[in-house]
């Protein structure tokens, strides 16, 4: 997964539903490579160039509040838990930003036609 989603940085296209479910589950990844690099980095160019769907923009904002990201293991010091609520906290940013920027982003350009 992680050769796949480098090719997405070089050439972005639409993330798929198991690439985005890649980037959730790593996104605290404690090698910087991985985490800043790749999943950091697509979240932000899938945003910029409008990469997700209105679904899986959801799918993100669900998995962030059922597995409390914000908040994970708050009370241990554990490198992987502050990674994991500080990428939460950038994600959340990313999505408020593009959410405030135009009310129909989170709709794919395709999708946007059938909207206006």
């Amino acid at each position: 997964m992680i050769d796949e989603l480098a090719c997405k940085i070089m050439q972005p296209d639409m993330i798929l539903d198991e690439e985005l479910e890649f980037m959730m589950e790593n996104i605290g990844h404690e090698n910087p490579r991985i985490r800043d690099d790749l999943i950091y980095g697509l979240f932000c160019i899938g945003f910029e160039k409008e990469l997700f769907s209105k679904e899986q923009v959801e799918s993100m904002i669900k998995y962030l509040f059922d597995h409390n990201i914000l908040l994970k293991d708050i009370e241990t010091k554990a490198i992987h838990s502050t990674l994991v609520r500080s990428y939460g906290a950038l994600l959340w940013s990313l999505i408020l930003f593009y959410d405030n920027e135009n009310i129909r982003f989170f709709y794919r350009r395709k999708e946007k036609r059938f909207f206006r």
